[in-house]
């Protein structure tokens, strides 16, 4: 197939500082790869903005949300801008807007730990996508051991345990009141939503909210399967960055190769269902490089959904895209 768009990038990354110059070397390489539809996910250098009027130059669509925004305390910091109010937040869509945005870039979660199964890491907090607080791991009890050092704390029954790992639950990071606002307030604006999201509680906030395409949406479920399919909300899942990793020892193989396993089932889920699911490959992120991987994403996509419709998918679901993330 002849790849024309890729619907998620960051051609600040890996960089973060880039010259004019080599703004339209990046952008030259898709379009002499034959891609001519680019949107980005948003920087927190500027560059996005400086991209979109060279990219116009070079005749290639490119949209950007010119920054992402999270909230204060909360990862992506090196995407965007922080809030702690609602009126900080509208603020920042307004900023967004006097940049030249073409949509909204909210992120609603934290990135996959790939160090441990099923763990999401946000700022200084851990997430975990089961019902799990903590995992407590009992001591020897110094009466059973006269040789045992007693000099640590004794808990309310005379023996001992210590907190292995402290993790919060899997709860949204927005309460749904506040990001239904968030959203309503830059549909209102004339904007579009694009929400990274991980972790089944954030994913079924953001679609419950409303947000027009949902990004890498990792240890989604099947109630979010069944959400999206019933929504106009356009999945881009961005197995490429995930898969890239394989192979580096720096992280845990077999919580890759789960993790990317078990995000294939739910890419076929959803399209089983009749949900939308575009192809963007979060190009700029660690191992994942610009133009290269996009024929990597699509073949992920393809074993996932199995189907010679999926061809004709794509190009139906890029052409919402066009329609939606343009103001």
């Amino acid at each position: 197939m002849n790849f024309s768009s890729d619907l998620h990038v960051h051609l600040a990354l890996p960089e973060k500082e880039l010259s004019d110059e080599q703004i339209r070397a990046k952008l030259s390489a898709y379009k002499d790869a034959g891609i001519t539809f680019i949107r980005d996910g948003g920087d927190n250098y500027g560059i996005s903005i400086r991209a979109k009027k060279i990219a116009k130059e070079l005749g290639i669509d490119y949209v950007t949300p010119a920054f992402a925004i999270y909230k204060d305390g909360h990862y992506g910091s090196f995407l965007g801008k922080s809030f702690k109010t609602f009126d900080e937040y509208k603020a920042l869509v307004d900023e967004a807007e006097n940049e030249g945005a073409d949509f909204i870039k909210l992120i609603l979660s934290g990135i996959v730990d790939f160090s441990e199964y099923g763990v999401i890491l946000d700022g200084k907090e851990q997430y975990r996508v089961v019902d799990i607080e903590e995992i407590t791991v009992p001591e020897v009890s110094c009466e059973d051991d006269d040789e045992h050092d007693c000099d640590h704390e004794h808990d309310h029954d005379g023996g001992h345990n210590f907190v292995a790992t402290v993790y919060k639950k899997d709860t949204p990071v927005f309460d749904q009141d506040e990001l239904d606002r968030m959203v309503e307030y830059a549909h209102a604006k004339g904007f579009s939503v694009m929400a990274h999201a991980n972790g089944a509680a954030n994913i079924k906030a953001a679609l419950k909210a409303g947000v027009d395409s949902l990004e890498h949406g990792y240890y989604i479920d099947e109630e979010c399967a069944s959400m999206l399919a019933e929504s106009d909300t356009v999945w881009v899942p961005t197995v490429a960055p995930v898969a890239a990793l394989v192979g580096n020892d720096d992280f845990n193989q077999d919580v890759l190769k789960r993790v990317i396993a078990d995000h294939i089932t739910m890419i076929s889920r959803v399209w089983y269902l009749g949900g939308m699911i575009g192809l963007g490959t979060d190009a700029g992120s660690i191992g994942t490089d610009h133009v290269k991987d996009i024929e990597s994403e699509y073949n992920f996509l393809k074993a996932a959904i199995n189907d010679q419709e999926y061809d004709i998918h794509l190009l139906t679901t890029l052409e919402q895209i066009k329609w939606k993330f343009k103001k």
